[in-house]
């Protein structure tokens, strides 16, 4: 059993987002991955490519994650990304928005399994109690996070980053008044 993080203690991790063909990893794959990866509290490096998957993408997908077929013919293919992603990743602790689907599609496709992780969806009613809503945008309005954009895994993964580090702060500030 994996011990249990002390969230505060955490300054060196990386935050990895991805967008899939579809909801289910047995099933779907990844055709984009971005990566932050965090050393004292402070970007030191990033990682982003698209993937070519082995299907064609259906509309639906090509609309939800404005990604085309035309981009993806010459993306490289997962077995020549996944030894790029592992190398990124290392054993850093892995911070994702959504940590439960991101961590099934890396187990699946990168071959991930032994990272520690922080699911943002874990900690988002502490950044937005009065929301029931907690998806990255709105919990980016919620921590005054105004003009963003959100059109790639990199971007995704950078807002999910400050979101981690506002909930530090939070949960510091919440420590001092008790105290």
């Amino acid at each position: 059993m994996k011990e249990e993080l002390q969230l505060n203690n955490i300054t060196d991790y990386c935050v990895v987002d991805i967008e899939t063909t579809g909801l289910y990893e047995s099933q779907n794959e990844i055709i984009e991955i971005g990566a932050v990866k965090i050393k004292d509290s402070k970007i030191v490096d990033t990682y982003t490519t698209i993937i070519k998957p082995r299907k064609e993408l259906n509309t639906n997908v090509q609309e939800l994650t404005n990604i085309s077929n035309a981009l993806l013919q010459y993306a490289p293919s997962i077995d020549t990304v996944a030894p790029q992603v592992l190398k990124f990743i290392e054993s850093s602790i892995i911070v994702s928005h959504n940590a439960e689907f991101t961590m099934k599609f890396l187990k699946q496709n990168i071959g991930t399994t032994n990272n520690q992780v922080v699911n943002i969806l874990d900690i988002a009613k502490q950044i937005n109690p009065k929301s029931k809503k907690h998806k990255l945008s709105d919990l980016c309005y919620a921590i005054g996070i105004n003009n963003f954009k959100q059109s790639s895994t990199i971007d995704c993964a950078y807002l999910t980053m400050c979101l981690f580090e506002y909930s530090k702060k939070l949960r510091n500030r919440q420590n001092t008044i008790i105290e």
